[in-house]
């Protein structure tokens, strides 16, 4: 063959960056098209040949005379995705993190990622090139064409050579957000790219006459394609009706701090909120022994508790046991409350039942911002006992407001608009997260909203580990005494005694081999280089390292 193979083309195709949305659209145009005539008369293309795709001025082709009959062996394919499956979650990704103790390096490998193609298959994965892995068992199909047409389209999307294993890693992780790797491609391309390029034929795009549609019609192209929810009567964002609204709304929203400083738009945790999903977090060993249905988390019997605005009682949810500073906090917290209604008529206490982590795409890419985004009005009461304070949180109203500092700044940025409140009467958190999906789409800015509804377990076990370290080291600081530079104390809330502590500065212990491995500062892991410990563990991830996501 006299023409440049796709493969030799890629060697130099992406040294100035990636292409536009209109070069790439032209540049694989034909061949999508030449493959579903393929599909036409029950054939599909020879792509476990590398070199039958070419270029043709300028645009890619695909040699006719290399198709073949489609091959079937769906039940073997269906047994490896079967392995996949865990109860309750959905598996979006899996890494292997390989911790060397003696060199103290962690590495870190992509599962859905195998560089040897000669290697057992244990799971669906990418490897190296443009072939699907169904081709290993003997399948071959029209959706397996799709996902060999879908690796050259994000190739292209992304400006990267898929036969060279960092660019694979690299397409693995951005798979699903391609403007994360290239901006300026159009939203409508990065989603066929998602959609194409699913290891999972259930989730996988059947149909390649509507991705050539897509291709040709990109701009008319909406990404919602289901109900539009944004068009429900209880979410319309209502504009003023008289001049007077009109301007008191414009002055209002002049008054919005968008500093650093507002916490409703960049939180920070201190002492003026209690987190509850941290403060519900069991102090203990191992993080893989908490159970999730125990944390203070929109869970199915805390929404409903507070759909139906019944009160909750804190403690049966709050480990008060493990978090010392709460019960001062809620205190304070209250009795806050309670001052402002005195001075101002009102509470200003609220619940946040949904945060927005998100990037400003225009000012600073790479700080990830967390803000409020769904509050409600909450009353917190103290009730004494004789063993210990309860604290009973009573609902107010299960309208839930939109956070308003939020919501002008992403007007003004983006031009996306919120209505001011939503009523858990009328619309679900998950019909919520749809509105706003779609809101976020008509932007076009490439950006992808996940719905973390699940409890990040390791993160939140070590962010109340974090906080209660924190609390304790101000404790210390307050009564703090020493002799010959060993710090102790005889306080009921920091009880070290000091011939304890000069025991334990003074006198060497001996530790175990387990001990001494969970020892961050040991200079001795050399011992134990042979040593090697292998399990597996699940964490939500919400794209952090991502703008886009």
């Amino acid at each position: 063959m006299t023409n440049t193979t796709f493969q030799q083309y890629l060697q130099s195709a992406f040294l100035s960056g990636p292409m536009s949305t209109d070069e790439t659209v032209e540049f694989v145009l034909a061949l999508f098209e030449e493959v579903n005539s393929f599909h036409e008369n029950g054939q599909v293309g020879a792509f476990e040949k590398p070199d039958t795709v070419f270029l043709t001025e300028g645009r890619l082709d695909i040699d006719e005379n290399y198709t073949h009959e489609p091959s079937n062996n769906l039940n073997e394919i269906n047994a490896l995705l079967a392995k996949e499956v865990i109860k309750g979650y959905e598996i979006t990704g899996q890494i292997l993190v390989d911790q060397d103790v003696s060199q103290n390096t962690v590495t870190i490998k992509n599962m859905q990622v195998q560089t040897d193609n000669l290697s057992e298959l244990k799971r669906p994965v990418y490897f190296p090139g443009y072939q699907c892995y169904e081709m290993r068992l003997k399948h071959h199909d029209a959706q397996t064409d799709i996902f060999c047409l879908g690796l050259i389209l994000g190739s292209v999307v992304m400006g990267l050579d898929l036969y060279d294993v960092d660019d694979l890693n690299k397409f693995a992780s951005y798979r699903q957000q391609p403007a994360g790797l290239n901006p300026r491609m159009h939203p409508t391309l990065c989603s066929l790219v998602t959609e194409m390029t699913e290891l999972d034929r259930s989730k996988r795009l059947r149909d390649l006459a509507e991705a050539i549609q897509r291709l040709r019609f990109y701009r008319d192209y909406d990404p919602q394609l289901q109900i539009d929810l944004s068009q429900m009567a209880e979410l319309q964002v209502q504009s003023p009706t008289d001049r007077k609204s009109f301007i008191l709304s414009k002055l209002r929203n002049r008054l919005f701090d968008s500093s650093r400083r507002n916490r409703m738009l960049y939180y920070k945790p201190n002492s003026r909120f209690a987190n509850l999903t941290i403060s519900s977090v069991p102090m203990v060993l191992h993080y893989q022994s908490i159970n999730p249905q125990l944390l203070f988390t929109w869970t199915g019997e805390i929404s409903k508790r507070i759909i139906a605005t019944q009160d909750l009682d804190l403690n049966r949810y709050l480990r008060f046991e493990d978090h010392p500073y709460l019960n001062s906090q809620l205190n304070s917290i209250r009795q806050q409350s309670e001052s402002d209604k005195k001075e101002f008529g009102f509470s200003q206490l609220k619940l946040v039942v949904a945060y927005l982590h998100w990037h400003n795409l225009k000012e600073s890419t790479s700080e990830r911002i967390q803000s409020p985004l769904l509050l409600l009005p909450v009353a917190l009461e103290r009730k004494k006992s004789l063993k210990e304070e309860r604290f009973v949180l009573k609902i107010l109203d299960n309208a839930a407001v939109i956070n308003p500092v939020l919501s002008n700044y992403l007007k003004d940025l983006y031009g996306i608009e919120l209505p001011e409140s939503i009523d858990f009467d009328d619309i679900s958190m998950e019909e919520f997260y749809n509105v706003l999906q779609s809101k976020i789409n008509e932007a076009r800015q490439g950006v992808k909203l996940n719905y973390i509804d699940k409890p990040r377990i390791k993160i939140i076990h070590s962010i109340a580990k974090q906080t209660i370290n924190n609390y304790q080291k101000k404790l210390r600081s307050r009564n703090k005494a020493a002799f010959n530079h060993i710090e102790y104390s005889y306080s009921e809330d920091n009880f070290k005694p000091l011939g304890l502590e000069l025991f334990k500065h003074k006198i060497q212990p001996v530790l175990s081999n387990l001990e001494f491995l969970l020892e961050s500062d040991s200079d001795n892991t050399q011992h134990f280089s042979n040593l090697a410990v292998a399990k597996s563990t699940f964490e939500i991830t919400d794209g952090e390292n991502n703008p886009y996501s």
